[in-house]
């Protein structure tokens, strides 16, 4: 069994041995490819570059918010880079593409002009026909006629089908030559096409631009938002001028001026109610422990008093008496003259005469007079006492009086609470209508605004520089190809020199292996 030793590596000395071996080869190889470069590089198809720079400004359309939006707007910064992606996307879009095919021409895009690509278009015509007419030529032998009108249709859809195709070649071949770039943080782009001729880049960049700001008017247009506001304007404000109407009747009708004023008015009159209440409780508690004290001196103090006294005063009585007595004695000494001591009306002479002098006895010789009157002191505090229960009286009146005031305060109160409630709710209401009122009114004249600027197409986006015209082609880069084409010859070359020698070597071990076997 033959193992095969593995070859040595190659090193630099190999390399420069290989080509001063196979010189000839290698500037043969060289040569060749060299001249295939050359003549690529001659009949590359010539580009020719057109650039225009746009400016965005802070305008109306930063913001990329609808008139119609109610919210808060964005902020600038997140606007701005917003605006600036947005407006890249627009120019890369394949409807701005359409729109510059059909202003241009599709045969103008298409057309070419380096001998290369006629004669590469020419065979790649020549290609197509040939196949297209060797397939109708198969398929016309099987299919029937049916017609003059539907042969007709055939050729026109075939002719629609070939104007589509070549319009969608040219957009496509619009949109591989068009560039955006924007520098980062930066508000200016460039626009760049490449193109066959230089008036045509220019052309298609003009076109680009012009399309555009009419695409980017018709984006922040909002058709429809002037109507709209109008009438949305004209609810708010009625709506608004009903409510405060509604609000203004309800104050003439609760006679006030101003809410919080009433709340003070009746807080003053609840604090006055609420601290007469209280003096006059001290006061009737005052006035009724007066009433006690007084009513308890009463009971203690006599009603009547002895205002007079007289005395040395006769009494008529004892006189009367005495002369009663005399009479006695005169008619006892009459009859003791005249009969004996038992006779029975000396007897009951006597007995009378005893008794008259028994009450003669007990009879004063003087009597006194006395006037009884009632006492001033209880006069004095009877009359404190009856003023003071009127008093007392008074008192509670005034009290039931104030708690009756209080009542019907506390009644007011409830009242104007529940007034509060309302013309706080209407209040809101009407705050609420005037800022709806306020935005409706700033939105109506933005509205306006922006359809005035619509009408006049003014735009945030301005050319500052127009599409160039360079009559210098920018591609195919002869002078890089061509270093490029000598370094590719030259490795070529040298490639050729290792592989000549790779082979011959093995051609050498080979034969070498051979010799072995036949020995």
């Amino acid at each position: 069994m033959n193992v095969r030793n593995p070859s040595p590596p190659l090193t630099l000395f190999d390399i420069v041995y290989s080509i001063f071996l196979y010189k000839w080869r290698v500037l043969a190889v060289s040569g060749v490819c060299l001249t295939l470069a050359i003549v690529v590089i001659l009949l590359l198809p010539r580009k020719y570059e057109s650039e225009a720079k746009l400016f965005v400004r802070l305008g109306r359309s930063s913001a990329g918010v609808d008139p119609a939006a109610m919210g808060s707007m964005i902020s600038i910064q997140d606007s701005r880079e917003t605006e600036m992606n947005s407006i890249i996307d627009m120019l890369h879009s394949r409807g701005l593409a359409d729109q510059v095919v059909d202003s241009v021409g599709v045969e103008r895009i298409l057309e070419k002009h380096a001998w290369s690509e006629i004669q590469l278009e020419k065979l790649s015509d020549w290609i197509m026909d040939s196949i297209t007419s060797q397939i109708g030529d198969e398929n016309q032998s099987g299919e029937d006629q049916t017609g003059k009108n539907q042969t007709g249709e055939n050729q026109l859809g075939t002719v629609s089908g070939g104007v589509s195709e070549r319009k969608e070649l040219a957009v496509e071949e619009l949109m591989n030559s068009l560039k955006i770039g924007s520098p980062k943080k930066s508000t200016t782009l460039s626009v760049v096409c490449r193109a066959r001729k230089p008036e045509l880049a220019s052309e298609i960049v003009q076109q680009v631009i012009e399309n555009y700001q009419h695409m980017h008017i018709l984006s922040t247009k909002s058709k429809g938002s002037v109507p709209f506001f109008q009438e949305e304007f004209s609810k708010q404000d009625q709506a608004l001028q009903a409510l405060e109407a509604e609000f203004r009747t309800l104050k003439d009708a609760s006679a006030m001026l101003t809410l919080d004023g009433k709340q003070k008015s009746l807080q003053d009159e609840q604090s006055s109610i609420s601290q007469l209440k209280l003096v006059t409780r001290a006061d009737l508690t005052a006035a009724r422990s007066r009433v006690a004290s007084l009513q308890a001196s009463l009971k203690q103090l006599p009603e009547k008093i002895d205002s007079e006294t007289t005395t040395g005063i006769e009494a008529g009585a004892s006189d009367a008496m005495r002369e009663r007595l005399y009479e006695l004695e005169i008619r006892e000494k009459e009859l003791a003259t005249q009969f004996l001591d038992d006779h029975p009306d000396l007897k009951k002479v006597r007995e009378q005469l005893g008794e008259a002098r028994t009450i003669f006895q007990k009879q004063s010789l003087e009597r006194e007079h006395r006037v009884v009157s009632a006492s001033p002191v209880w006069m004095e505090k009877r009359s404190e006492l009856m003023t003071a229960e009127a008093e007392v009286a008074g008192l509670e009146e005034k009290l039931n009086q104030l708690g009756e005031l209080e009542t019907a305060l506390l009644s007011r109160i409830t009242e104007l609470n529940r007034l509060e409630l309302r013309t706080e709710a209407l209040w809101r209401d009407i705050q609420i209508a005037r800022e709806n009122h306020a935005n409706y009114a700033r939105k109506l004249e933005e509205a306006r605004i922006n359809e005035e600027l619509d009408r006049g197409e003014l735009s945030n986006v301005s050319v500052v520089t127009p599409p160039t015209v360079r009559m210098k082609a920018v591609s195919p880069k002869r002078s890089m190809l061509a270093l490029v084409g000598g370094l590719f010859s030259m490795m070529a070359g040298i490639f050729a020199a290792l592989a000549s020698d790779y082979l011959a070597r093995n051609r050498d071990q080979r034969r070498a292996r051979r010799g072995a076997d036949r020995n």
